[in-house]
């Protein structure tokens, strides 16, 4: 069986000072804290009402954070890193080169369990992976949609909960404060998700932002029955993600009123429900 490599070029953040731990243990929603050295995490950063806003790999050493970002925009996260720091705070964050990261790509098991590894820009191919084939950009794409791996505008644009997207094993409910702590205390304990991460496949194109709509049953006229936030033409067919209203998360296929056509529907290989 053919095995293959995610292959990309990631700048990398460095947090140094006394203060980077708690730094970052109070910006995302890792236990940074409890971090055992050379230990590598994926945490979320959050907007301050627990929306999703960027997902990060981060390597722990000593006083020493470095992190990329898998998904999110770099620029704005490094913004609101810097706004929250305080002139008592021990703490610096600089952006420095890239690097090459590997990761093993599966469309069997979640992205969060294959592995991956950092390695300096010019490196080779390490002979571990030399059996491997690197994937092209469209390949990689269809891979993180299946995944729900959060990638699009749509998914990133702080109005999405990350347990409305499969994240909660990136979610230390125990480390105490971060940003929007109270909103995913909330959410969690509750267990009302307003709706959850979904991949669909359909005969037609059906772009992101645009909403699921069917014939509703009890009443005249249409339902909302999701919003589509990422396509990508798969042979002759679409695939995407979509965020499903929670009364519908377990239908495997719906019939779209304004196209007349079947989309179907499936958890995504990453998703973890609460």
């Amino acid at each position: 069986m053919e095995k293959f490599l995610w292959d990309s070029q990631l700048p990398v953040v460095t947090l140094r000072g006394e203060d980077s731990r708690q730094f970052l243990h109070g910006q995302t929603t890792a236990d940074f804290l409890n971090a055992q050295e050379g230990e590598v995490f994926h945490t979320c950063w959050l907007t301050p009402t627990g929306q999703l806003k960027a997902l990060l790999e981060v390597k722990v050493s000593n006083k020493i954070l470095s992190f990329i970002v898998l998904s999110g925009n770099i620029k704005q996260l490094l913004d609101g890193l810097e706004k929250m720091i305080f002139i008592s705070d021990k703490v610096e964050i600089a952006l420095s080169k890239e690097i090459r990261r590997l990761q093993v790509v599966s469309f069997n098991k979640s992205w969060k369990e294959t592995e991956a590894k950092w390695l300096p820009l010019d490196s080779n191919l390490p002979e571990e992976f030399e059996s491997y084939s690197i994937l092209k950009k469209d390949k990689i794409w269809e891979w993180k949609i299946r995944q729900g791996l959060p990638s699009s505008l749509y998914e990133l644009d702080g109005t999405i909960n990350p347990l409305e997207l499969g994240l909660i094993e990136l979610i230390d409910f125990d480390k105490g404060c971060y940003l929007g702590q109270e909103t995913i205390a909330k959410v969690k304990n509750s267990g009302q998700l307003k709706c959850q991460l979904r991949f669909f496949i359909s005969d037609i194109k059906i772009n992101p932002g645009d909403p699921l709509l069917i014939n509703s049953e009890n009443e005249k006229g249409l339902e909302k029955f999701g919003i589509v936030t990422s396509t990508l033409k798969n042979n002759d067919r679409f695939i995407g993600l979509a965020l499903i209203r929670k009364k519908f998360v377990n239908i495997e296929q719906i019939v779209l009123a304004d196209y007349n056509t079947k989309v179907f529907l499936h958890t995504p290989l990453g998703f973890t429900n609460i």
